[in-house]
């Protein structure tokens, strides 16, 4: 009977060791799927800190954007203002220009030829023939439309 009951013990011990092996088996387990389930859980506040960072940030970049664009037309329109000013004050002088010089040049247009040939004729040939192609570019006024 000895060695049944040695052998039952033996095998008991066995039994109880074997479940003790498993049981660290299974605490390991645990632990490194407690542990996993823990940086997950970082993990996850990371990317939804981080997302909210970035819409935020994406937020902010479309603010600058949309100023940009309204400084960007603001030029645009001041650009253009500026342009249509100075096209007015050149076609002013222009004007000034032509109204000063015209008569002279269709004095010598009419008469220059009849009087002998001076030093300022042939500048005067280069003068009207500028002014009449400054004539050209120029708008028409509205009345003679």
């Amino acid at each position: 009977m000895k060695m049944v009951d040695l052998s039952l013990y033996l095998f008991i011990v066995l039994v109880l060791m074997f479940l003790i092996f498993k049981n660290i088996q299974l605490k390991k387990k645990f632990n490194k799927s407690v542990e996993t389930l823990f940086q997950v859980y970082i993990d996850k506040n990371i990317i939804e800190n981080a997302t909210k960072t970035q819409l935020a940030d994406f937020k902010d970049t479309s603010s600058i954007e949309k100023q940009s664009q309204e400084n960007f037309i603001l030029f645009l329109n001041q650009s253009r203002d500026w342009a249509f000013k100075y096209i007015e004050d050149v076609q002013k002088a222009i004007d000034e220009f032509l109204n000063k010089v015209e008569p002279i040049v269709e004095y010598h247009k009419a008469y220059g030829q009849v009087v002998a040939i001076s030093p300022w004729t042939q500048q005067l040939d280069k003068i009207s023939e500028a002014v009449d192609q400054l004539k050209m570019v120029m708008p028409k006024e509205k009345d003679e439309l």
